[in-house]
């Protein structure tokens, strides 16, 4: 879920372009709270936060708070805490899904 409070206070500073020695870019900080969490689900949240971070980078439009809200309005419901997709909530599944198949190969049943 992408928080729109917190993607308030971190917008001016991670979706604001940056200059380097190769030109203009736009960063983005991504911040996955561990609460007890296996390292697959870790691995299932991260891949469902870049997805927020790609429908983010991905919108032109999105250029400060009012216009990130009404794009993930647009396309996606807002909870009390934020915003969520369809997008996110399809890649956590399909990571964990994934995670969860090579572990079952790397562990098979013995008979």
């Amino acid at each position: 879920m992408l928080s729109d409070g917190s993607f308030g206070r971190m917008f001016q500073t991670f979706k604001a372009p940056f200059e380097n020695e190769i030109g203009f870019h736009n960063r983005l900080l991504i911040k996955i709270d561990r609460f007890d969490r296996s390292p697959n689900e870790l691995t299932a949240l991260l891949a469902h936060e870049l997805q927020h971070a790609n429908e983010v980078a991905s919108d032109p439009e999105i250029t400060n708070l009012a216009s990130f809200q009404r794009s993930f309005a647009s396309h996606g419901w807002k909870h009390a805490v934020g915003f969520e997709t369809e997008e996110a909530r399809k890649i956590s599944k399909r990571v964990a899904r994934e995670l969860s198949r090579l572990e079952v190969n790397a562990h098979p049943k013995q008979k």
